[in-house]
C-alpha cells in the first residue's frame, strides 16, 4: 500500500520548510509555500496538537522574519511559556520576544511573575531576558519589586540579567530609579566581571534618568562609590592573564571603558569627584598607551574623553591633548568568500585539502560546486601539468573569477570588471530614471542622488584597479551620458562638460577614482609589514618574469602616478590618527581654548587633507578657533585653499568662510575684499542671504560704492560663470553705473580703469544671454538695463532692443516685465528719471531683523517637516514634485473609518522659483524675504499670479503657513498702494482639557471670526507634567472627511519640566457640515524623554457645541 506524506503538515521539520522556501525561484512560489505552511500550523493549533507545538513556533518565527503575518500564533507563545519544561519555555519566550511587543499586553503577567520566582536559575534568566526586551511601563511597575529582589541573588548570572532588566525598567519608568539606587551601588562590590559591567551600566542609566540618583552616587555614598570604581579599574588593570577576559594582552577592556564613562558622568561639574578621579586617570593614560593594540587605544581614547568631560587639572588636560597623537591601529574586515593563493597546482591542492579537513572538523562543509580555480601565468616557474582536486573531485578551471563582487581575470586586466561596474551603474540609473529625468527636480538634488546611489555602484572595487586611459574614458563617457540626461541635454546641444558638472555639483569620476585608490593605499600602508596584503602589493615579488611587449601596468605604478599628480608623500598615509585627534580637540576647545590654539597650524593643514572626513572636521575646528586676533591670516589661508579645493568640499568651505567674514569683519573694506574674492572663486555655492547682506552693506557704504563697482566689474570679466557674483555685479552696475564709467570715489590704492557706457551695457547683455543664467539672474539683468537707460541716455535705443528680445520669453514674468520696461523706455520719458533714480540706503538694522525672523521661521518649518506626516493614502509630494510611496497612514492608525479625506500641507521652501517670486513680487502672500529683495531692486509691484505657484512642498495632513505679514502692494507704473486687514473677534467658548496623562496635559481654547461660523481657530496649549523635559515634541491630528484641518508651527519643540512654561500651537478647523455634525478629532503626540521615544494618542469628544 502506498502512503502519501503531506510535505506541509505540522510534523515537518523546520529545516525542511527552510529548504522548500529557499528552493523557490520566484516570490509567488515562496508565498505559496508560506501560505500552505501557515495553513498547516493553523490546523495544528485548532486541533490542540501539543507534540509539535514547539516546532510550529520555530516555523512561525522564521516566517515572521521573512515578513509574513503570524498573529494567529501569538497565543501559542503563552502556552509554551506555561509549560513546565525548560526547552518549551525557551522557545516560548523566544517567540514572545519576536512576535509580540510591549503594546500587546493581553499575555498574562502571572506566568512571568511565576517564572521570576522559579527555583531553576535558567528559567529565571529566561523571564528576565524577556522582561528586559519587551516590558511596558505598566509591567515595569508591577514587576519592579521582583527584579529588585533578584539583584541580591547569589547566582552571578541572575544578578547580571536582573541588572540589565533594571535598565529597561528605569528607561520605561524613570520614577522607579530611586528603588534601584542602593542595589546598584552594592553591585559595584562584586568580583564577577559580567555583574560589574551590568552594574556600571545600571548606574549610568540611573544618573541619566534621575538627578537624585546622580547626587546619591556622588554624595550619599560619594567616596565609597568612587572608591569602588577606582578599585575596579586598578584590579582589572593590574590583574594577571585571564584567557576568558583577555583581548590583545589587556584584561577586559570593555569593563575599563564602562567604568571610565561612569566616572565621567559622576565627575562632570563636580570638583570634588573630579579631584578624586584625576590620579587614576593619569595612571591609566600612562599605562594603556600601546599604539599597536586596538584595545589599549580604545581605553586611551576613553580616558581622554573623561579628562575633557570632568573638572580635570590643566596639566592632566594638556597630557590628554598630547596623548591624542598616539597611533591608531586599523583592523580590516573580510567577507565570507575565501581565496587561496599558491605558486603551483600541487600547493593549491594541498591548501584546499587542508582547508576542507579543518572545516569539516568544525562541523562545516566546503561547497564543491562553488569552488573554482584560476591560473595566472605571472610566476617564473615552469608549466606544471595536472589538475586541482578537492577530495578526489577535479575543481573546474576558470579564466575569470567573480570575487567579492569584482571580476578577476587571469591576465590581471580589468576590462571585464570595468564593464561590469558600468552595467551596475546603469542598472541603478534605470531604477531611478523617473526621478532623475523629471525636469521639476532641482539639478543639485539629482546630482546628490547620483553621488550617493549611482557612482558608488560604478566605483565598487575601483580602489584596486590599475586603470589605463581607456578604462577612465569608458567611465567618463558613461558618467557624462547620465549627467547630460539629468540636465535634459544631449551632445547635440553642445553644452560643455564642465558646465554640466557645475550645474549638478558632481566632480569628475577620474578624481574620485584616484581618491579611492589613494585611500586604499593608505589602508595598506598602515597594515603591519608582515601582513599578506602588504607583502603582495607593496613589495614586488622577485620571481616575476618579464613578458613580451610592453609591461603590464601594475596597481603600484598607478598609485605612484596618483601620488605624483596630487603631490602627496606616501608616508602621509601612515598618519591616520588625525581624525581622532581632531575629534578630541573639538571637545577640548570648549574647556581650554588656549591648549588647542597651539595646534592651529596643524589643524589648518588638515583642512587641505586628501581625506574628506578629516577636511570637514578640521574646518569645523578652524571655525571655532577664529577670533579677532587671528581672523585675517586664517581667512586668507581658507580663501587661498578655496581656489584649489574640489567641488564636493567647496560648499562647506564657502559657508564657513562667509560666516567667519560676517562675524569677525574688522572693517568694511576688508569685508568687501573677502566677499568679492569668495564670489569670484565659488559664487555658485554662496547662499542667497550672504549676497543679500553684501548688497545692504554696499548701499550704506557710500564711500566704498565706487570701489565696489569697479572690483565687481573686473571680477565679472574674469569669472562670468559664478551665479552669485553675476547677480551682485549686475545689481551694482544698474545702481552705480556712472561711478564705473567716470571712476568716481577712487581710493588711494586703486588704479583707474577705462570702461565706457557701451562696455557696461555689454556686461549686462552677456549676463542676460548666458545659457546657464537662471530666471532670477535674467530678471535682475532686465531691471539693471532699465536703470542704465536712464543713466546712459545714448544707449537707450540699444537697451530697448535688448529688452524687447524678451517680449516673447516663455517665462510669463520675464515676458511681462520686458513689455513694461519697453513701455517705460519708449513712452514715459518724463517720469523715467525720477522712477529709476538711485535707491536710498537700505535700513541695515531692519534687514537684520527680517533676516533673523526668516531664519527662525525656516527652523520652525524644518522641525515640523521632520515629523511623521499625517496622510490618508495620497502620494507624498516632495519639493518640485518628486513623489514617493506614502508612509503608514495616520488616519488608518487612528481608525477614522470612511472619513479619510486627505488634508494638504503647504510649507514655505527655498527654491529658485520662490526666489524669483520674491524678486519680482509675484505669488501669494509675500514672505519676509520678499520685502528685502523688493527693496534691493526698487520693485514693489505684485501682479496677480496666473496658475499655481511654481514650487510647492506639501505633506498630506498638516498645513503649515509662514508668519503673517502685511506688505504693501505697489504698482510699478502708477505707484498706487493698498493694504488690507481682516477683523478678528474672540467667540465665547469655554476652554477644555482635550487630553491629559501622567506626563502631558493639552488644553484647547476657541475663537471664531464674524460671518464664518464654519471656521474655528483652536489655540492648543501643551504642558509637561513630568519632572523631566520632553524633547522633539510633535503634535498631530486627524479629522473626518467633512472637516478641513490646518496646523501652524508650534512655538517650541521642547516642553520644560514640571509645567514651568507651556508650548502653544494654532489649529484652523473648517466644519463643512456645521450645524449638522459636531467636531471630531483624534490626536497623537510623539516626544522623547531622556533620548527615548514616547508615543501617546487619544480621541477628543468634549468639544463645545456650536463648533
Amino acid at each position: 500500500m502506498d502512503l502519501a506524506i503531506n510535505p506541509f503538515s505540522s510534523g515537518t521539520r523546520l529545516r525542511d520548510m527552510i529548504r522548500a522556501i529557499r528552493a523557490c525561484k520566484t516570490a509567488a512560489e515562496e508565498r505559496a509555500v508560506v501560505r500552505r505552511e501557515c495553513a498547516a500550523i493553523r490546523a495544528a493549533i485548532s486541533e490542540g496538537d501539543q507534540d509539535y507545538r514547539h516546532r510550529n513556533m520555530a516555523k512561525l518565527m522564521f516566517i515572521h522574519m521573512l515578513g509574513y503575518p503570524t498573529h494567529f500564533g501569538q497565543m501559542e507563545c503563552l502556552k509554551l511559556i506555561a509549560a513546565a519544561g525548560f526547552p518549551e519555555k525557551r522557545i516560548g519566550y523566544l517567540g514572545l520576544m519576536l512576535l509580540l511587543d510591549e503594546r500587546q499586553e493581553y499575555w498574562l503577567l502571572l506566568n512571568v511573575g511565576r517564572d521570576l520566582n522559579h527555583s531553576n536559575q535558567f528559567i529565571v534568566g529566561l523571564a528576565l531576558c524577556a522582561l528586559g526586551n519587551i516590558c511596558s511601563a505598566e509591567m515595569a511597575r508591577d514587576l519592579a519589586p521582583e527584579v529588585e529582589r533578584l539583584l541580591q541573588n547569589r547566582d552571578p548570572n541572575t544578578k547580571k540579567k536582573a541588572a540589565l532588566c533594571s535598565i529597561r525598567i528605569v528607561r520605561k519608568v524613570p520614577d522607579l530609579a530611586e528603588n534601584f539606587m542602593s542595589a546598584a551601588a552594592a553591585l559595584l562590590k562584586e568580583k564577577h566581571h559580567g555583574v560589574l559591567i551590568s552594574a556600571v551600566q545600571l548606574c549610568m542609566e540611573l544618573c541619566k534618568a534621575s538627578h537624585e540618583a546622580l547626587e546619591y552616587l556622588r554624595k550619599l555614598v560619594g567616596k565609597n562609590c568612587l572608591e569602588g570604581l577606582v578599585r575596579i579599574l586598578r584590579d582589572v588593570s593590574n590583574s594577571s592573564y585571564a584567557p576568558e577576559y583577555d583581548i590583545g594582552g589587556i584584561t577586559d577592556p570593555f569593563l575599563h571603558i564602562r567604568v571610565l564613562k561612569l566616572m565621567r558622568i559622576l565627575g562632570q561639574g563636580d570638583a570634588d569627584c573630579s579631584e578624586y578621579i584625576n590620579d587614576i586617570l593619569a595612571q591609566v593614560v600612562s599605562t594603556k598607551t600601546e599604539s599597536n593594540k586596538n584595545a589599549g587605544n580604545a581605553i586611551l581614547y576613553e580616558c581622554v574623553e573623561t579628562i575633557m568631560g570632568i573638572e580635570a587639572t590643566s596639566g592632566l588636560r594638556h597630557k590628554g591633548v598630547r596623548d591624542i597623537q598616539g597611533d591608531i591601529p586599523w583592523c580590516m574586515l573580510f567577507a565570507d568568500d575565501v581565496v587561496l593563493i599558491e605558486e603551483s597546482r600541487s600547493g593549491v591542492s594541498q591548501k584546499l585539502e587542508l582547508w576542507r579537513q579543518t572545516l569539516e572538523a568544525k562541523g562545516f562543509r566546503l561547497s564543491r560546486s562553488k569552488t573554482e580555480y584560476m591560473k595566472c601565468d605571472f610566476s617564473a616557474m615552469g608549466y606544471e601539468d595536472g589538475d586541482v582536486s578537492l577530495d578526489g573531485q577535479v575543481v573546474p578551471k576558470k579564466d575569470t573569477f567573480r570575487y567579492l563582487g569584482s571580476m578577476l581575470q587571469k591576465d590581471g586586466d580589468i576590462d571585464e570588471d570595468v564593464s561590469h561596474r558600468i552595467k551596475a551603474g546603469w542598472l541603478k540609473w534605470r531604477q531611478a530614471a523617473g526621478v532623475l529625468c523629471d525636469p521639476r527636480v532641482p539639478h543639485k538634488l539629482k546630482g546628490k542622488f547620483y553621488r550617493t546611489a549611482i557612482r558608488p555602484a560604478m566605483l565598487y572595487g575601483a580602489e584596486c584597479w590599475p586603470t589605463k586611459r581607456r578604462h577612465v574614458q569608458q567611465l567618463c563617457v558613461a558618467e557624462m551620458r547620465m549627467l547630460r540626461w539629468i540636465c535634459g541635454h544631449t551632445r547635440r546641444d553642445q553644452v560643455r562638460n564642465d558646465d554640466i558638472r557645475e550645474r549638478v555639483g558632481v566632480a569628475p569620476i577620474e578624481e574620485k577614482l584616484m581618491q579611492h585608490r589613494l585611500r586604499w593605499f593608505g589602508h595598506i600602508q598602515r597594515r603591519p609589514e608582515e601582513a599578506p596584503v602588504h607583502i603582495g602589493i607593496i613589495r614586488r615579488p622577485e620571481n616575476v618574469k618579464r613578458g613580451r611587449g610592453r609591461p603590464t601596468l601594475t596597481w603600484t605604478e598607478a598609485v605612484k602616478r596618483d601620488l605624483k599628480e596630487w603631490n602627496i608623500d606616501k608616508e602621509l598615509a601612515v598618519d591616520r590618527k588625525r581624525y581622532v585627534a581632531l575629534n578630541m580637540l573639538m571637545k577640548a576647545i570648549a574647556v581650554d581654548t588656549q591648549a588647542v590654539q597651539r595646534h592651529r597650524a596643524t589643524i589648518l593643514e588638515c583642512v587641505k587633507d586628501a581625506d574628506v572626513s578629516i577636511r570637514k572636521r578640521a574646518l569645523e575646528l578652524v571655525y571655532l578657533l577664529v577670533n579677532d586676533t587671528n581672523v585675517k591670516p586664517l581667512t586668507k589661508e581658507l580663501v587661498d585653499y578655496l581656489e584649489v579645493s574640489d567641488q564636493d568640499f567647496k560648499e562647506d568651505l564657502t559657508a564657513k568662510i562667509c560666516s567667519i567674514v560676517e562675524k569677525f569683519s574688522l572693517d568694511k573694506l576688508w569685508y568687501l575684499d573677502q566677499m568679492f574674492r569668495v564670489l569670484s572663486l565659488a559664487g555658485n555655492y554662496v547662499k542667497d542671504d550672504v549676497w543679500h547682506a553684501l548688497i545692504v552693506l554696499m548701499s550704506n557704504a557710500s564711500e566704498l560704492q565706487g570701489y565696489s563697482i569697479r572690483s565687481l566689474y573686473k571680477a565679472l570679466q574674469a569669472s562670468g560663470e559664478q551665479e552669485s557674483l553675476v547677480r551682485v555685479a549686475i545689481w551694482c552696475i544698474g545702481e552705480y553705473g556712472e561711478m564705473l564709467v567716470n571712476n568716481l570715489s577712487m581710493l588711494d590704492m586703486e588704479e583707474p580703469i577705462t570702461v565706457t557706457e557701451s562696455d557696461a551695457v555689454d556686461a549686462v547683455e552677456i549676463a542676460l544671454q548666458r545659457y546657464s543664467a537662471d530666471v532670477t539672474t535674467r530678471a535682475m539683468c532686465l531691471v539693471s538695463l532699465l536703470k542704465l537707460s536712464s543713466r546712459f541716455p545714448p544707449t537707450s535705443e540699444r537697451i530697448k532692443e535688448i529688452v524687447a528680445q524678451n517680449k516673447g520669453n516663455t517665462v510669463l514674468e520675464l515676458q511681462q516685465r520686458s513689455i513694461e520696461f519697453s513701455s517705460i523706455i519708449q513712452r514715459h520719458q518724463s517720469i523715467k528719471s525720477s522712477l529709476l533714480e538711485r535707491m536710498p540706503a537700505l535700513d541695515e538694522a531692519n534687514y537684520l531683523v527680517k533676516r533673523a525672523a526668516a531664519a527662525s521661521t525656516q527652523a520652525a518649518v524644518s522641525s515640523v517637516n521632520s515629523a511623521p506626516a499625517v496622510t490618508s493614502g495620497g502620494p507624498l509630494k516632495l519639493p518640485n514634485g518628486v513623489a514617493k510611496p506614502p508612509p503608514a497612514p495616520l488616519a488608518d492608525l487612528l481608525d477614522l473609518g470612511s472619513d479619510d479625506a486627505p488634508v494638504t500641507t503647504s510649507a514655505p521652501t527655498t527654491s529658485p522659483n520662490d526666489f524669483l517670486q520674491d524678486l519680482l513680487g509675484i505669488g501669494g502672500a509675500p514672505s519676509t524675504s520678499t520685502d528685502i529683495l523688493m527693496d534691493l531692486l526698487s520693485i514693489g509691484s505684485s501682479p496677480v499670479q496666473n496658475g499655481p505657484p511654481t514650487s510647492n512642498f506639501s505633506l498630506p495632513g498638516i498645513e503649515i503657513k509662514p508668519p503673517p505679514v502685511t506688505p504693501q502692494v505697489v504698482d510699478l507704473l502708477d505707484g498706487l498702494s493698498s493694504s488690507t486687514s481682516l477683523p478678528d473677534e474672540n467667540a465665547a467658548y469655554p476652554t477644555i482639557t482635550a487630553f491629559q496623562s501622567a506626563t502631558l496635559r493639552i488644553t484647547f481654547s476657541f475663537k471664531k471670526q464674524p460671518g464664518k461660523p464654519q471656521e474655528t481657530t483652536i489655540n492648543a496649549s501643551f504642558t509637561n507634567l513630568a519632572t523631566t523635559a520632553l524633547t522633539d515634541f510633535v503634535f498631530q491630528a486627524a479629522v473626518p472627511k467633512f472637516i478641513q484641518l490646518r496646523l501652524d508651527p508650534a512655538s517650541s519643540s521642547t516642553l520644560p519640566a514640571s509645567g514651568n512654561v507651556s508650548v502653544t500651537q494654532s489649529l484652523s478647523v473648517t466644519n463643512n457640515q456645521h450645524g449638522q455634525k459636531p467636531l471630531a478629532m483624534r490626536i497623537r503626540m510623539s516626544y522623547k524623554v531622556n533620548g527615548e521615544d514616547r508615543l501617546e494618542q487619544g480621541q477628543i469628544s468634549n468639544f463645545p457645541s456650536g463648533l
